[in-house]
């Protein structure tokens, strides 16, 4: 046998006990930005790469507000690319990676004068960090949850030049900087395969 033979027969050896514990797990479920789907691959016992598509979720409303009757329209939804660590090789996991956000706020304040008011996360990818543990409960199927934050803060603004809205406007942006992050909370049902 050739050096290259043996290399390939080598390689092939190791890779195999490394591709039989590599698994693929589908699920849906519920975030603070909406209804969710996720997909992960199992890059070894403690390491996996986990998509999740979040949201979809469009609200139109009327509201009163002072003076302004408002007509809004909120979308929520994203999509978060992380990479799970489980440190004991148990349920346990710390997560990072961006979620890439599609989320926004607009709405036309109709009263003493006519603007547009819109809402945003400051930045389209986020970092995003969360802990959570997961659940094996029946042959392949899985329960689990994650609690952490989107780092980005939420701007808002609109097209007046009303001190008083401006003002007010200033005011939530402040509010909004001082949290610095968007907390997010996920349950989700996967199936392994």
């Amino acid at each position: 046998m050739d050096i290259k033979s043996s290399l390939l027969v080598t390689s092939l050896t190791l890779y195999a006990p490394c591709a039989m514990a590599q698994e693929y797990s589908v699920g849906a479920g519920l975030t603070t930005l909406g209804p969710s789907v996720e997909a992960s691959y199992a890059l070894q016992p403690d390491l996996a790469l986990r998509g999740v598509l979040i949201g979809g979720i469009t609200v139109d409303g009327d509201t009163e507000i002072d003076d302004y009757t408002v007509d809004g329209e909120l979308q929520l939804g994203g999509l978060a690319a992380l990479l799970d660590y489980y440190p004991m090789q148990n349920g346990l996991r710390i997560s990072g990676g961006l979620f890439f956000s599609t989320s926004e706020l607009d709405a036309t304040f109709t009263g003493p004068e006519t603007f547009r008011g819109s809402g945003e996360f400051d930045s389209s990818a986020a970092p995003m960090i969360t802990a959570g543990y997961k659940y094996d409960f029946q042959n392949n199927w899985s329960l689990s949850g994650d609690i952490g934050a989107i780092i980005t803060e939420i701007s808002f603004s609109a097209d007046t030049t009303d001190p008083d809205v401006q003002a007010d406007i200033s005011d939530l942006n402040d509010d909004a900087s001082e949290l610095g992050f968007y907390p997010y909370l996920a349950v989700a049902v996967t199936y392994r395969f």
